[in-house]
């Protein structure tokens, strides 16, 4: 097997395995509020998550950022991971899965969108139909669920 067809089945491989989890994780948040207070919850897989990517930064070596960089991860990190999770755990415990699941699958859509409003994308229909046909495709299978 060729060193590019190998890159291109982990590739596919890890898209299938991101695709899961993200798939799955409106459903195991919901779980996990039934046993604990949601930001008891979030702390939990996070820290646990953090141990891990520590353990794995130590063993390879990694160099951490610092200085500005340092900072601008920080707050990046805080934002787009800690408030975005914080409000999905707590919001979890008032709506069903399947509409988080539905709304998330705006996302694509939304990011096109600014993308092109910023000037970082030209507009294609092609990449609108995309993010519709996705937005379609999860309406469409969980849909007839939105409100149970």
């Amino acid at each position: 097997m060729s060193e590019t067809n190998k890159a291109g089945r982990l590739s596919l491989l890890a898209f299938g395995i991101a695709i899961l989890l993200g798939g799955s994780n409106a459903v195991a948040v919901r779980f996990s509020n039934l046993d604990l207070p949601p930001f008891w919850g979030a702390a939990f897989r996070f820290g646990s998550a953090a141990i891990i990517f520590w353990a794995i930064v130590l063993i390879k070596g990694i160099t951490v950022p610092r200085g500005r960089a340092l900072r601008g991860v920080l707050i990046f990190g805080l934002l787009t991971i800690g408030v975005s999770y914080a409000l999905l755990y707590w919001a979890l415990q008032f709506i069903p899965a399947s509409t988080t699941m539905v709304v998330g699958a705006l996302v694509p859509i939304i990011t096109y969108l600014l993308a092109v409003a910023h000037g970082q994308e030209s507009f294609q229909w092609r990449g609108l139909a995309g993010g519709l046909l996705a937005f379609l495709g999860i309406f469409y299978a969980i849909g007839n669920q939105i409100g149970d």
